[in-house]
């Protein structure tokens, strides 16, 4: 069995942001004004946190995994149930959905 692929997908916002900067910004200019405030937690927290690499699995391989065949892990896309994403001309199903996917499908 081929090794499952993974990309490395960053979720931040801006190129500020992904090097750390905006982070330094804020507490800088809160160090000038002489009030003591917290930096912006929202912004700068998800700066300051590293994501894990999404990891995608191709149809045969979910199909493999669950023992069905690929024409089964279709008719699930097709009808909704398990989510797809489309890179250029091929599919591919997230780690996070085809989880969600098989806890949904747990009390079936």
């Amino acid at each position: 069995m081929a090794a499952p692929r993974s990309f490395n997908v960053d979720h931040r916002d801006s190129p500020a942001e992904r090097d750390g900067s905006l982070a330094s910004e804020a507490n800088n200019a809160a160090a000038g004004s002489g009030a003591a405030r917290p930096a912006a937690s929202s912004r700068a927290g998800a700066a300051a946190r590293r994501l894990e690499p999404i990891q995608f699995f191709t149809l045969a391989e979910v199909a493999k995994r669950l023992s069905v065949s690929g024409r089964t892990v279709r008719r699930w896309i097709e009808r909704g149930e398990l989510t797809a994403h489309r890179f250029g001309g091929v599919l591919r199903i997230a780690e996070g959905d085809l989880r969600v996917f098989l806890a949904l499908s747990r009390d079936r």
